[in-house]
């Protein structure tokens, strides 16, 4: 499957790989305003109408630390106050991506089979969703700094493949300016993978394709430093780490996961080795890999055997999507490899141990899939496992017609992954179902009050300070990472849950519950709000000094009267 110069893509190839790439980026539907964003954009929010939320503490006093992605969606804002344009910029990166892989499978395998295992691939990520350890991704419902950077990071992967070394650091330092994470992992990932490369011209190597880096570090290095030149650095870091995300930097809350991640390394080297081994440009991809699976490996050791704070902050387990991402992309081709040329030199029995390795790792991988596609994901590997097995005897039965099989088998898993998370497109896309009833007409009498007016709120409220685009004391879900900042924050949700110790985000939210006129008085002397949101079933009558104001199936509202 070396690429032959000589071959020449068909001209059905590129509509192909466009269609494949649109059905992908329905998977994650039409969203604005969910989720990460309702921290991601408040930023923008404010460049675009400077009167906004100039009494919340988090919008206007606390640091943004995602400047480049601020500017770029306070444009999208301002052309499309709708929201519109941010998830086609999500629609965008998600086929930019797609694209991407394409162009890296077809210098792995070449261009006869760069098709067929680019569907497979698809059909793989689609389904999969591509969560990976520790709640990591590449693409969600969102459009997001990290979206961006991880699509950069698939860009530049393919000319390191092409030994475009240069280029490729000057993509990887455009895709680290929108998320200091990646600019920051990019050293080490492809730091190794020049290192496994050789030693000749390394020096030169590494400055071609880490130098340009060393530009968007100059300018973010006064937000990274801020995170570390401060006396609270390690209560913030407690206060991140196991308070906030402990889903994220805990590894022993999550190790079930890595048996996804190692079955599907475990998938690429038992269908996908000759792949691997078979040309250059798949040597050079599989390189990175190695560097990617090592850098996980060590950064979980030294979160689990022992346990050091400054490692996990690093969040190496961002690069897990992509070490799967590059599994997936040998072990499709593998598969390929085996449905169109059948490779007649493997004995029945050869044929019948591969078929029972896959299915073991077939079976890890659905018996620890996290997206929501479990089943079918599983009935597709299973489906290319058995085709795999049965090849011979199908293809006699076909009058030797062994392309005709393979398409076929290709193009029913990717039209069976394409189709289930396609047709959940509107239910997933609050674009086009909107805000749920109760929760909209909230912020529909909000949009009533005063610009300058703070609300007290439920912490697990997350999308209220961005939707009804008025400032709140706290939430649960939008956070500084400065540390004196984040000590703000952790003080604020103290106050409001009325729990001195909050060791994780359901205690804030079980807490305000339990809100009482006490509470109120001592949260308005530090905080001073003019009205307190309550969900519908909370136990809450108001006080004096406060008069209800609105109230639906989900939400009661209470002024400050002017006599409180």
């Amino acid at each position: 499957m070396i690429a032959d110069p000589r071959e020449r893509l068909r001209p059905w190839t590129w509509p192909i790989v466009m269609v494949g790439g649109l059905l992908l980026a329905l998977r994650w539907g039409f969203n604005y305003g969910l989720g990460n964003q309702n921290t991601y954009l408040l930023q923008a929010l404010r460049k675009v109408r400077p009167s906004g939320l100039v009494h919340d503490w988090l919008a206007a006093t606390c640091e943004d630390y995602h400047p480049v992605f601020t500017q770029l969606a306070a444009v999208l804002i301002w052309l499309d106050s709708s929201g519109w344009l941010i998830a086609l910029g999500n629609v965008a990166s998600v086929v930019a991506g797609a694209v991407a892989v394409f162009l890296i499978i077809r210098e792995v395998c070449g261009d006869r089979r760069a098709v067929p295992v680019y569907l497979l691939v698809i059909s793989f990520v689609g389904i999969g969703s591509t969560y990976s350890v520790s709640g990591s991704y590449i693409f969600s419902t969102t459009f997001q700094p990290s979206t961006i950077a991880a699509v950069g990071h698939i860009v530049a992967l393919l000319y390191f493949v092409r030994r475009r070394y240069f280029l490729s650091g000057i993509i990887l330092a455009v895709a680290g300016a929108f998320h200091a994470n990646y600019l920051v992992l990019a050293f080490p990932l492809f730091g190794l993978a020049h290192l496994f490369t050789g030693r000749r011209r390394l020096l030169v190597r590494w400055l071609a394709q880490l130098g340009p880096s060393l530009v968007p570090i100059a300018f973010l290095l006064p937000l990274l430093l801020g995170q570390t030149g401060s006396g609270n650095v390690e209560f913030a870091r407690y206060i991140f780490q196991h308070v906030l995300n402990p889903q994220h930097y805990l590894p022993m809350n999550w190790l079930d996961q890595f048996v996804v991640y190692y079955a599907w390394c475990g998938l690429a080297l038992v269908a996908g080795w000759r792949t691997l081994t078979g040309s250059e440009p798949a040597r050079r991809l599989g390189r990175v890999w190695a560097a990617s699976i090592l850098l996980v490996s060590i950064a979980t050791l030294l979160t689990t055997v022992v346990y050091l704070p400054v490692v996990s902050q690093l969040y190496i387990w961002r690069l897990a999507p992509l070490t799967v991402l590059m599994a997936q992309v040998f072990a499709a081709a593998g598969f390929g490899r085996y449905l169109f040329d059948g490779e007649p030199s493997i004995s029945h029995r050869r044929r019948a141990g591969l078929f029972a390795v896959n299915a073991v790792l077939i079976w890890y991988v659905f018996r620890y899939h996290m997206g929501e596609y479990r089943d079918i994901h599983h009935g597709l590997m299973i489906a290319l496992n058995v085709a795999f097995l049965i090849r011979p005897w199908l293809v006699h039965v076909l009058a030797g017609r062994s392309h005709v099989y393979a398409v076929v088998v290709v193009a029913g898993v990717w039209l069976t992954a394409a189709m289930a998370p396609t047709l959940d497109v509107t239910s997933r896309s609050n674009l086009i179902t909107g805000m749920p009833s109760d929760e909209q007409a909230l912020y529909d009498w909000v949009a009533t009050t005063r610009e300058s007016a703070v609300f007290l709120i439920p912490p697990g409220a997350g999308n209220f300070r961005y939707h009804s685009r008025r400032a709140v004391v706290v939430d649960a879900k939008s956070t500084p990472l400065n540390p004196d900042q984040l000590i703000e924050w952790y003080g604020r949700v103290q106050l409001v849950s009325g729990i001195d110790s909050v060791s994780n985000r359901n205690e804030i939210g079980a807490g305000y519950t339990r809100l009482d006129s006490a509470r109120v008085v001592r949260i308005g002397v530090a905080y001073p709000f003019d009205y307190i949101v309550v969900r519908g079933n909370q136990a809450f009558a108001g006080m004096i000094g406060f008069e209800p104001v609105f109230q639906n199936g989900s939400y009661r509202v209470y002024r400050r009267t002017p006599s409180a």
